[in-house]
């Protein structure tokens, strides 16, 4: 498999942390390590900023309140969720996790919030939100952020044993979908098997390539193909940096385009793919 050194990544502007930036980026780190620790890894895996087209099929019809409200018809093609759990059985959803800061008081996110809870209900997948702040009433700093410790008992007020119950599937999808996906990422873990190196599925390119750098594509299509567009798979360094991405047996010349522009590996892999083509 080709390797690239994360001193060679770094170098490129383009690429951005997997997690958001910012002071969530970090809270979305540590909430993502609290929830490794706290599902059992055997039976779970937590995958972050999973796309909603990826788990939620056609969209029950109470998932929207006013289908003339773009913000709620867009849900489905450019929004995610923060966290994701996941079972290892089946490859379906088990339930949501939001990493909510200060910037959700703002009115306009918290009807942005709302959609997306009303959607994810809906489509029968439990959500939970956590906070990584909280209100100060005696001091002239209006928000604490909360520390680890204090994360910790937030999950877990939050969770409360809900992830428990049976989720119906009628409108969700497995992340990985078919056998030839299957295959191709018990091939790639195993090749990764010891090394530093995370493998997520179904990785948007929002989530590779940073807002200024998507903005700076010359076309439109290169444009609205970061917010929508996924990769099959996506190495990521311990640093949470993406390292290489992975498509199966599928040319998009657009999304090709887009990875040629930021000098960033797309590497395309045949459905039957075997160690030896590596």
């Amino acid at each position: 498999m080709h390797r690239y050194p994360n001193h060679l990544l770094t170098m490129n502007k383009n690429i951005r942390c997997i997690f958001s930036g910012s002071h969530s980026g970090r809270d979305e780190r540590e909430y993502y390590d609290l929830l490794e620790d706290y599902f059992p890894r055997e039976h779970f895996t937590v995958y972050p900023n999973v796309m909603l087209h990826t788990i939620l099929g056609t969209p029950p019809d109470d998932a929207f309140n006013r289908e003339d409200d773009p913000s709620q018809r867009n849900l489905l093609r450019f929004c995610s969720i923060d966290l994701c759990v996941v079972s290892n059985e089946d490859f379906y959803p088990i339930c949501a996790i939001e990493v909510d800061g200060e910037s959700h008081e703002n009115e306009d996110q918290r009807r942005r919030d709302e959609n997306k809870d009303r959607l994810l209900v809906a489509a029968g997948l439990p959500i939970h939100r956590v906070r990584t702040y909280e209100k100060n009433v005696s001091t002239t700093v209006r928000f604490h952020r909360l520390t680890k410790k204090e994360k910790r008992c937030e999950l877990e007020r939050a969770l409360n044993g809900k992830h428990l119950s049976i989720t119906p599937k009628e409108h969700l999808k497995p992340l990985l979908a078919d056998l030839g996906m299957l295959e191709c990422f018990d091939m790639l873990n195993e090749i990764l098997h010891g090394s530093n190196y995370a493998l997520f599925p179904k990785v948007g390119l929002q989530f590779i390539f940073s807002q200024p750098a998507r903005d700076s594509l010359p076309e439109a299509l290169q444009r609205e193909c970061c917010l929508n567009s996924t990769v099959d798979f996506c190495v990521v360094s311990a640093t949470s940096l993406p390292l290489v991405a992975f498509d199966i047996n599928k040319y998009d010349r657009v999304k090709a385009e887009v990875f040629r522009h930021f000098g960033f590996p797309l590497l395309q892999l045949p459905e039957r793919a075997k160690r030896s083509e590596f």
